[in-house]
């Protein structure tokens, strides 16, 4: 239950983000499942460490 009530106040930190950029939170919501389906998402627990710019 303590991690189900941390994800809750994440939401509320996002929802009050959302707010300052005068936005919704379902349009954060909808922003990320548009970004989910181009780039993937975490499900498979796969993250970018670093990236190297070859200037």
């Amino acid at each position: 239950m303590d991690r189900i009530e941390e994800l809750a106040d994440m939401l509320e930190v996002i929802k009050a983000l959302a707010k300052l950029e005068n936005t919704s939170f379902s349009d954060v919501v909808k922003v990320a499942e548009e970004k989910c389906d181009k780039r993937g998402g975490f499900e498979d627990k796969i993250f970018l460490e670093k990236v190297v710019d070859k200037k």
